[in-house]
């Protein structure tokens, strides 16, 4: 018998019930298929015949199969594929008459088996025709190194992943995942000058940068303007979190019972200015805490009249265990926070 279909792989998708699948291809005998899955998660394992699966139609121009008690998911993968060994188990005596059939099967056998190699070399790696003397030995597996060409590009070698050289402009925005990037990922003094394109720090920004307490050293601002938050004022409590901005503005609709500063950096100067207005009665007084430290230990007296702007700074350099606080200005008028 000719053989029709050349055997090759086939790799039939898990659907949650089929279970029996066609082999195209005519298998000579039982042991001459292989059986694989590979589930979703990538698990790979061989099927044993018998225990895994069954066969039938050994010896016809197509065969199938059917396992026994999985049912591939979705996602899961079955792989059949010949599975013939290298061997000639066809003995004919001097003399003696042959049958056809016999010779046909060793044949085919042979077919299947060249089909079978085929099939695995065009899987793997290979140098084109047009290369030579390249040796394709593989050095021996070393973890954390890559795989590279040697110094004279005739072989591969193992080598450091730092020492690969990446050509200008190979690393881009769009092939760095979000945060791939980071401090502990860069060695010190690593960047350089040099490594930099004039862009990159001449670039505006599209978004806010955060520099998470980092030092920006030996900077010339120009033009620059601070962010102003609304300190917070409700049922006699003020609030100020100087963490939201530096100059914070409140307008008193009653007495400040309370007033409570935060945002402050241990080992850092860090605070602001708090831009307090009367609202149209006026006369509103605050209560500062004790950790708030006057000049002569004084604290200062609010402006009385209607609209009245005060402006009182308040810093710490101990993360607001005690706070220096000053009135730097008094009595302002017709002085808009908008």
């Amino acid at each position: 018998m000719t053989i029709e279909t050349k055997p090759a792989p086939v790799v039939y998708p898990g659907d949650d019930s089929t279970i029996s699948w066609a082999i195209p291809w005519r298998v000579l005998a039982a042991g001459e298929v292989r059986v694989q899955l590979r589930t979703a998660a990538g698990d790979l394992s061989t099927l044993a015949l018998g225990t895994d699966y069954t066969l039938a139609g050994v010896g016809a121009s197509s065969a199938s199969f059917s396992l026994v008690s999985i049912v591939p998911a979705t996602g899961d993968s079955v792989l059949v594929e010949p599975y013939v060994s290298a061997v000639q188990t066809v003995d004919l005596a001097d003399n003696d008459s042959f049958s056809v059939e016999t010779i046909e099967t060793a044949l085919d056998r042979l077919t299947t088996l060249a089909a079978m190699l085929e099939a695995r070399i065009g899987r793997a790696l290979a140098f084109s025709a047009f290369s030579s003397g390249v040796d394709p030995t593989l050095p021996t597996p070393a973890a954390g190194k890559a795989l590279g060409w040697n110094a004279t590009a005739d072989g591969f070698a193992n080598v450091e992943a730092e020492s690969i050289a990446l050509a200008d402009g190979a690393v881009t925005t769009a092939k760095l995942g979000a945060a791939a990037v980071t401090n502990d990922k860069i060695a010190d003094a690593t960047i350089q000058t040099a490594k930099l394109a004039a862009s990159v720090l001449t670039s505006t920004w599209a978004a806010n940068v955060d520099a998470a307490g980092y030092e920006l050293q030996a900077a010339a601002l120009k033009a620059s303007r601070e962010v102003v938050a609304a300190a917070g004022f409700a049922a006699g409590v003020l609030t100020a979190n100087f963490a939201n901005g530096s100059i914070q503005t409140v307008t008193l609709t009653a007495n400040a019972t309370t007033v409570t500063l935060s945002g402050f950096v241990a080992g850092k100067w860090s605070g602001g200015l708090l831009f307090i207005k009367q609202d149209g009665t006026g006369s509103r007084v605050a209560t500062w805490p004790a950790a708030v430290k006057w000049p002569e230990n004084t604290a200062p007296t609010l402006s009385t009249a209607a609209g009245a702007v005060d402006v009182v700074s308040l810093t710490s350099f101990d993360g607001g265990t005690t706070i220096a606080g000053a009135l730097v200005a008094a009595g302002y008028t017709g002085l808009a926070f908008s």
